[in-house]
């Protein structure tokens, strides 16, 4: 079977990728690693006492179009007996899920109300993202949100240092409309500021890590909020 996982919720798509594989013996590769040779040695060269196995390919479709990319999807496409997941950490259009198209999809997405209450931390606006904080939380583990927050505020901090500071994961991966709103909102603070709060979060995480907490998670991030 051929499974396509994908989407932005990344924790739930990796915890799905673990089960998916069990306990079987796995082969992974990444974008990088795989080659249509590699493929075609691990799922037709076993020998008569070799043991099933789950082959798994990490962004795959993030590679730039290539003969050689669409000669290694044709091939998985063709798989019957095979154990293939593909995992991507982002959503994939339907045009590119189209190219193999009898994989079973499975797509894992973080809430709407989560890139709301992202967009909502900014100067002056901490009433309204600890409305926002709070419906989140009755979907969303306190942990993931404040992993998001540190996430927000990383790139922010970065899109207002863009000229000192060399590239980053999370911004390098940002589409064009995303990049442009980050800036703007990067905009209504000081540097000076975002440095300050990008230490007070990195400050909680260590806490939060270690039981160094006063306060719980929850209440911790509410008077951060109050604060903003």
């Amino acid at each position: 079977m051929i499974t396509i996982i994908h989407g932005d919720d990344t924790a739930a798509s990796r915890t799905y990728l673990l089960q998916k594989k069990g306990d079987m013996p796995v082969v992974t590769y990444t974008a990088e690693t795989v080659s249509l040779t590699s493929l075609i040695q691990e799922i037709e060269g076993g020998g008569l006492f070799e043991t099933d196995k789950v082959i798994i390919i990490e962004s795959l479709f993030s590679q730039k179009s290539s003969k050689t990319l669409d000669e290694i999807l044709e091939y998985i496409g063709k798989q019957k007996n095979a154990d293939i997941l593909l995992w991507e950490s982002k959503t994939l259009t339907k045009k590119v899920l189209s190219q193999i198209p009898r994989a079973e999809i499975k797509e894992f997405v973080l809430p709407k109300v989560l890139f709301q209450f992202l967009d909502a931390l900014l100067p002056g606006n901490g009433k309204e993202a600890i409305v926002l904080f709070h419906d989140l939380l009755k979907t969303t583990p306190v942990e993931l949100i404040f992993f998001m927050m540190i996430r927000q505020y990383r790139l922010l901090l970065w899109f207002a240092e863009t000229s000192e500071s060399a590239p980053i994961d999370e911004a390098v991966r940002l589409s064009p409309w995303q990049k442009k709103k980050i800036l703007s909102m990067s905009r209504q603070y000081s540097v000076k500021k975002l440095i300050a709060i990008y230490s007070t979060l990195s400050n909680i995480d260590v806490l939060a890590k270690t039981g160094g907490l006063v306060l719980p998670l929850q209440k911790t991030i509410d008077m951060f909020l109050l604060e903003l």
